[in-house]
């Protein structure tokens, strides 16, 4: 039975209306934070490069107007509502693994940690 139940749950979650939904409504507090954090901790400046691993539906690139915002997730579904919903000239998409393109990033905030990884990407 929990088989079958999270058979459903994964399938229902590579909807990326519903995994939306339940992003707001199981990690609202928790991605709040992150945005909070994001907005203290990397500038919104044009020399600004920005590389979201596990991007999701990319709603953290809503907080970039200026810096260069790329953001990379295994899910096309997902990468292809992003792309719909932050249509910018400073955002762009992958679909893929995590394997770090040659550009310099300031910081690298992992999902799982509340610390910036950025000392080796100055």
């Amino acid at each position: 039975m929990s088989q079958t139940i999270a058979k459903i749950t994964n399938r229902l979650m590579e909807i990326p209306v519903l995994y939306g939904l339940a992003q707001k409504t199981i990690a609202g507090p928790l991605h709040r934070q992150v945005e909070g954090l994001i907005r203290s901790e990397i500038p919104d400046t044009r020399n600004t490069n920005v590389f979201d691993v596990g991007c999701g539906l990319g709603n953290y690139a809503s907080l970039f107007s200026n810096a260069k915002y790329t953001g990379l997730d295994l899910d096309p579904g997902y990468i292809d509502h992003a792309r719909k919903l932050f249509a910018r000239p400073n955002v762009s998409f992958l679909v893929g693994d995590a394997v770090f393109p040659p550009q310099v990033y300031r910081a690298v905030y992992p999902h799982i940690q509340r610390r910036p990884i950025s000392s080796s990407f100055r």
